[in-house]
């Protein structure tokens, strides 16, 4: 039997303490007070009101736990699906120290799994939903309605966009396309894959243009001031403003062909040729189908004229629905004649041209 010395003192004993009641063989202690020591070492205690700051144990059975009840409670129900920052924190910090009671050893880091930070590190505040890339992205795959990338996107391997648009530079190897048509501008210049080019509007170059061959249906050449200066059209007709040149080459569609043996006539589907007015004769018709009310011969001799001057006498000229070019055996035969004033002594060679002569007028729109 203890019996305390003063109500005001404590009892104290530095020796291991054992205490039996009496007839029973299982030690026991019942305090009506408060108890200071080091270690505790009991197989029960029976404790009203347990206020301690940290628990170790290997079990703990218990009726209810208040708060923990409600957290299970919550969970359960999936009212709460995440867990703040400081709840995450107590939890990593008992793990810890299970751990290192089990063990005997401080864990590391290693020791605990770290859960992977989200790739989507912040929000855009102004635009709720939208969300800043941060840091680095691995993944298989990804769903994202809406991202911003603040500086470098590299896509190794293959990239599917319905839609792209490009602010500033486009850097490409090729482009190429499923269709086997390249349509850029709706359908302003359409490409295929034989090289075929379709432009559907004006085409400025500033530089050169190279090609073995050009199909035009009409070219027109325009002067600063945009004024057509000269066409060329689908037919081969020219309309020039001027024309400087160092050779004209005129190609001739055959040989002159006598009408009579006096050679009075001769037919060519030609606009120059050489000609011979023969002796005794003194006028020559030359049937040729470029013969218009326009046209303007120039003769030329190749040789003596006996002192005669070769003139061009008249032209004849058919109307434009009966006139068939290059087709000689028309109703109406073109022609002009040249002649001289008396009858020469020998042959005069001499050379023709047939040159049209089109008004200024139209050469303007």
């Amino acid at each position: 039997t203890i019996s305390p010395l003063a109500s005001d003192s404590a009892i104290t004993m530095t020796a291991p303490l054992l205490i039996r009641p009496e007839n029973d063989s299982t030690p026991a202690l019942f305090v009506d007070g408060e108890i200071e020591a080091t270690t505790i070492s009991a197989r029960l205690a029976k404790i009203d009101t347990l206020e301690v700051k940290t628990i170790m144990a290997d079990r703990i059975i218990a009726n209810s736990i208040e708060g923990l009840d409600a957290r299970i409670a919550s969970l359960s129900a999936g009212t709460t699906t995440t867990l703040s920052d400081q709840e995450l924190e107590n939890i990593t910090d008992r793990i810890k120290s299970r751990l290192a009671l089990l063990t005997g050893n401080e864990p590391s880091a290693a020791d605990i799994p770290v859960p992977l930070p989200t790739p989507i590190d912040s929000p855009n505040l102004a635009n709720p939903g939208i969300y800043n890339l941060e840091s680095s992205i691995s993944t298989s795959s990804a769903s994202i309605d809406f991202a911003t990338i603040n500086n470098y996107l590299a896509v190794i391997g293959t990239a599917t966009i319905t839609d792209l648009d490009v602010t500033s530079h486009l850097y490409t190897a090729g482009i190429s396309s499923k269709t086997g048509i390249l349509n850029l501008a709706n359908n302003t210049l359409l490409v295929d894959s034989s090289g075929q080019v379709t432009i559907n509007g004006d085409l400025t170059v500033s530089g050169k243009i190279v090609a073995t061959e050009l199909n035009l249906e009409r070219l027109n050449v325009y002067d600063e001031d945009g004024g057509i200066v000269a066409t060329i059209d689908a037919s081969g007709s020219a309309n020039l403003a001027n024309l400087t040149t160092n050779m004209i080459t005129i190609a001739s569609s055959g040989d002159a062909t006598s009408s009579s043996l006096l050679t009075s006539s001769i037919s060519t589907n030609a606009t120059a040729g050489e000609s011979k007015l023969v002796s005794p004769n003194t006028e020559l018709i030359i049937e040729s189908p470029f013969v218009t009310p326009n046209s303007l011969v120039y003769l030329t001799p190749t040789g003596n004229t006996d002192n005669k001057v070769l003139f061009v006498k008249s032209k004849a000229s058919c109307p434009p629905l009966e006139s068939e070019i290059l087709n000689l055996e028309s109703a109406c035969q073109a022609s002009f004649t040249v002649a001289i004033d008396a009858p020469s002594s020998s042959d005069i060679s001499f050379n023709w041209w047939i040159i049209e002569l089109t008004p200024s007028t139209l050469l303007t729109n």
